[in-house]
């Protein structure tokens, strides 16, 4: 079973990857309320990250991707990140 703090991270940070929204706006909105605590500081922690370090994390996922970086569904770089942000963290 997947989070409630990773499934809305990853809807988060496809909004804000599609430019529809701001970090700060994602992380502010009625989508959090919902959430635990504990949850709520994990999705920011995750989304944070991952937005910081997304040109690292693009290098690195890149350098291992057997076709080039930006063929890679979206969908599948976001979660690809996130998932690495999380290892890496």
């Amino acid at each position: 079973m997947i989070s409630p703090a990773r499934k809305l991270s990853y809807r988060l940070l496809h909004r804000i990857g599609q430019r529809r929204v701001f970090s700060d706006d994602a992380l502010n909105s009625e989508a959090m309320s919902g959430l635990e605590v504990r949850d709520r500081h994990l999705t920011t922690e995750i989304v944070y990250g991952t937005l910081r370090w997304q040109a690292m994390l693009d290098y690195m996922l890149s350098s291992v991707c057997s076709r080039p970086w930006n063929t890679v569904d979206p969908g599948a770089r976001i979660l690809l990140r996130m998932s690495l942000y999380q290892m890496w963290q």
